[in-house]
């Protein structure tokens, strides 16, 4: 363990109130939780958890795969091959209309406008894109139709002078959009800072030229932590000792972002300097169903639902406040 990490776990106890120790409590078996995350910042939480010994101290063994969006992470819990998943809420309010059990336990990342580190909305650098105005009838790229940065980037294309009805929405991983901005097979596309470091600087290869998720509201959550309601309902004592962790978890990397920062990087495969230029997540504390009424309002609005429903239909029962 470097002198980073070892100061990373000092400073835990003074932020968040905990005494880091390997040891369970006496009474307490450890227990696995199988885990499925949209690899990112936004979920980063739970490596902190494991890292910091958070999940050891709840009795948990984490087993952590990474995936490549909300909707693959929704169905591996669905099918029982995970216990609980955590992405952006878009999969879940759509399974939710479609009469599957999810709940969700715990909030993620927190987006709050003007200070958003997802949601970019990029473009070449001489194409000429500036606005939604200049994307009707034209190709925008995303990791994935139907979820956030779908709902989030039809709603900027709409505030700001196009038609996101007349906008050709292409399904692209993360990690082929810049290269299909440069080679002109989209004119632009939604990001994040994992797969475009240097988003917003000089030298990057696109140009920045929104942030969607400013279009969804002030502030919301844009990624949860879920389970089915069978599991936690099976599962009650696991489940909250599971949204403790994340909860302290979130405290202290909300109080700590160089420490997190070096635990990230290599999970990201980034350089500790290149997470800190750029704009850092903030983690949720309490799951408020305010900050998820939001999306579940887009969907509605853009068809990915076939009504609006209330958010507190979706959180679990132990998770509201």
């Amino acid at each position: 363990m470097n002198v980073q990490r070892k100061h990373a776990l000092a400073l835990i106890s003074g932020a968040a109130g905990l005494t880091l120790t390997p040891r369970l409590a006496r009474a307490q078996s450890v227990q696995t939780i199988r885990m499925v995350i949209v690899s990112g910042e936004t979920t980063a939480t739970a490596y902190y958890a494991k890292e910091l010994g958070l999940f050891a101290k709840a009795g948990i063994e984490p087993e952590i795969t990474d995936v490549t969006n909300g909707a693959v992470a929704a169905a591996a819990v669905a099918g029982g091959s995970m216990d609980i998943g955590a992405g952006e809420p878009t999969s879940l309010i759509i399974a939710h209309d479609r009469g599957l059990p999810f709940s969700i336990l715990a909030p993620a990342a927190l987006a709050r406008a003007g200070n958003q580190s997802n949601g970019f909305v990029i473009a070449g650098k001489t194409n000429g894109v500036k606005s939604g105005a200049d994307l009707t009838g034209k190709i925008v790229g995303l990791n994935a139709l139907g979820g956030l940065p779908y709902l989030s980037v039809r709603a900027w294309i709409d505030k700001t002078g196009g038609d996101s009805g007349a906008v050709h929405f292409l399904e692209l991983p993360f990690s082929q959009m810049i290269e299909a901005i440069k080679s002109g097979r989209i004119e632009a596309s939604e990001i994040n800072a994992a797969f475009d470091p240097l988003i917003g600087k000089p030298d990057d290869p696109v140009r920045l030229i929104a942030s969607s998720y400013d279009y969804v509201a002030p502030r919301f959550t844009s990624s949860v932590w879920f389970a089915t309601t069978d599991w936690i309902a099976k599962n009650p004592d696991l489940a909250k000792r599971f949204m403790s962790a994340m909860r302290q978890a979130a405290v202290w990397a909300n109080a700590h972002p160089s420490e997190s920062a070096e635990m990230l990087a290599p999970h990201l495969k980034q350089t500790v300097a290149q997470i800190e230029a750029t704009t850092r997540v903030s983690y949720g504390l309490d799951m408020l169903p305010e900050f998820i009424q939001p999306v579940i309002d887009l969907a509605a609005k853009y068809g990915s639902i076939k009504t609006r429903f209330a958010a507190r239909d979706l959180i679990n029962a132990v998770a509201l406040k």
